[in-house]
């Protein structure tokens, strides 16, 4: 049973595609949307759902308050989120999501989901809708951070990125962090635990320039 916790689950950013060196200052950016799980509760719960207190907390985290709230999932539960038009990304659009996850466990050649937009087998869309998603591959005890998302159009197709690197399934917090353009396959990065990874894979239906499918499904 793969089981994680999530305590910001998610940071999602619309970024200009900008061409920037190691030495240069990040930018500042505003989030499309992000959420957690101490003030407000978003969206809904589907299955078995925990609220804990988390250990993700100050001093030994400094950006985290000194208490904490963390979702809990047992591996077949959800948490469903509303749908908004700045969610819906297409060519020429950046999305960054940012993470902080703890496994207990992530079976071998397993996909885990920490969010993604899409593919909730609602009969009002296509059934294979998926216009983001970022996932975990279980890989002999540890969780490679992989990018999904469906190309639009007749001959459509899954596109999945892989990253060569992960971290192990070790009951600790990580951080993780994706950003792609869509339409440059090449624009791919992870940041894992503050390590910038670029080495990976598109192992399924290959790198394409096509834009991904884009509807009003919720997260």
């Amino acid at each position: 049973m793969t089981r994680f916790g999530i305590t910001l689950l998610s940071l999602l950013c619309v970024l200009p595609a900008i061409a920037q060196n190691d030495s240069d200052p990040l930018p500042e950016v505003t989030p499309v949307v992000s959420w957690d799980f101490d003030k407000s509760k978003p969206g809904s719960p589907v299955g078995k759902t925990e609220l804990i207190e988390s250990t993700l907390v100050s001093p030994e985290y400094p950006d985290f308050p000194k208490t904490n709230t963390s979702l809990q999932l047992d591996g077949s539960s959800s948490w469903k989120l509303p749908d908004r038009p700045s969610l819906r990304f297409t060519n020429g659009d950046s999305i960054t999501i940012e993470t902080w996850v703890r496994l207990d466990s992530i079976r071998n050649g397993s996909f885990t989901y920490l969010i993604g937009k899409g593919r909730n087998k609602d009969k009002a869309f296509t059934a294979e809708n998926q216009n983001w998603a970022l996932r975990l591959k279980g890989d002999h005890g540890t969780a490679l951070p992989t990018f999904l998302f469906r190309s639009a159009g007749k001959n459509s197709d899954y596109h999945r990125w892989t990253a060569a690197q992960g971290f192990a399934d070790d009951g600790d917090w990580h951080h993780v962090a994706l950003s792609y353009t869509f339409g440059k396959p090449k624009s791919i990065v992870t940041y894992l635990d503050g390590t910038k990874v670029t080495a990976g894979t598109w192992d399924m239906g290959g790198a394409t320039t096509t834009a991904p499918v884009s509807d009003e499904d919720i997260v």
